[in-house]
């Protein structure tokens, strides 16, 4: 199966939770680290810009693509009318902030609804897939 293929599947098996498709579509077009989803806070998404806390407290802005825009505009309401006390961007059913292990788990879910081989994808390989093109098309100075 294909790169793109894959990514597609990935797409498609995840819009059945708006939220699952948000934070697949960050990883495949963001390439952040898992840390980096989990701590995301509601704070931290302007319109075009995800200023986020990486490594050693490092500050960066992500612009967006259109694809995370569209994810986030379909999740952040449906987060806000959760109406919850803390302002992390993930949170679960039980109305706390996801935990990596979650994240991971939501990942591996869709991974295995879409027949892709579970051992050769993890969130952490969506921050290659995701900075790989951006590198090779200019978009990224790794």
């Amino acid at each position: 199966m294909t790169l793109e293929k894959s990514v597609r599947l990935l797409i498609e098996t995840s819009s059945t939770s708006t939220r699952d498709n948000c934070i697949i579509t960050i990883f495949l077009n963001c390439a952040l680290r898992l840390s980096e989803v989990a701590a995301l806070i509601i704070e931290q998404v302007d319109s075009d810009v995800l200023t986020v806390i990486g490594k050693g407290n490092k500050e960066r802005k992500i612009y967006m693509t259109p694809a995370v825009k569209q994810a986030l505009s379909k999740w952040l309401p449906v987060r806000r009318y959760m109406n919850v006390d803390t302002n992390a961007l993930f949170i679960s059913r039980n109305h706390q902030r996801l935990t990596t292990r979650s994240i991971q788990n939501v990942v591996k879910k869709h991974i295995i609804t879409s027949d892709i081989t579970p051992e050769s994808s993890s969130a952490h390989k969506f921050r290659h897939t995701a900075a790989t093109p951006m590198y090779k098309y200019g978009y990224a100075d790794i």
